[in-house]
C-alpha cells in the first residue's frame, strides 16, 4: 500500500492467487491484481501481465516473489526471483527498481495512529533495461534504494520520492 500512496501512477499487483481468493477477494479485484497461481506455470497471468505492460500499464512484482523483510529480503542479500524479469523483457518495458523503509511498523495498529508518526518512506530509481545483468543490475539498485529510503526515515516523520 506505501508504493501505491508513494507512485503517481496506478499499480496493478501480481499476487499469489491464495491471497487473492478468499474474504479479501473485492480488494484485490478492486486494484485490478493479476492472480498468479505460483504452484504451476501459469501462462495466463503472464500474457495478462505483459499484455497490461505493452498498454503501458504499471505492473508491481516483488523481486522475491512475495513480501519479504530482513535477512530474506534482497536488500540483505536474500535469494531473487530473476525468472520474473522475463516478463518486462517480453514486454519491452525497463524495470524501475523500488524500495521501502519504515513499513514494517504498520503492522501494528499503533502505526496507522495519526499522533503515532510513522516515518516511512519510497523510493524509485531510474528504469533498467531488460539485459542479460539485469538481475544484478536489478538488486544493486534496490540495496541503494533501500538504504536512501532508510536515511530518509531516519531523517524525517513522511517522505515519498
Amino acid at each position: 500500500m506505501l508504493i501505491m500512496g508513494g507512485c503517481p501512477r496506478p499499480v496493478r499487483w501480481l499476487s499469489m492467487v491464495e491471497v487473492s481468493r478468499g474474504k479479501f477477494t473485492w480488494f484485490f479485484q478492486r486494484i485490478g491484481a493479476v492472480p498468479l497461481d505460483r504452484r504451476r506455470a501459469d501462462p495466463r497471468a503472464v500474457r495478462q501481465v505483459v499484455q497490461l505492460l505493452k498498454q503501458g500499464e504499471v505492473v508491481g512484482i516483488y523481486p522475491e516473489g512475495r513480501i519479504q523483510q530482513g535477512a530474506d529480503s534482497v536488500t540483505q542479500g536474500g535469494k531473487m526471483n530473476e525468472s520474473l524479469f522475463r516478463t518486462a523483457a517480453m514486454a519491452g518495458v525497463p524495470v524501475i527498481p523500488c524500495a521501502v523503509a519504515g513499513g514494517e511498523d504498520f503492522g501494528q495498529w499503533t502505526g496507522w495512529l495519526p499522533l503515532g508518526r510513522t516515518r516511512w518512506a519510497v523510493v524509485f530509481g531510474a528504469p533498467l533495461v531488460a539485459s542479460e545483468h539485469l538481475g544484478a543490475d536489478v538488486r544493486t539498485a534496490l540495496v541503494s534504494l533501500y538504504q536512501t529510503a532508510a536515511d530518509h526515515v531516519n531523517r524525517g516523520p513522511f517522505l515519498s520520492s
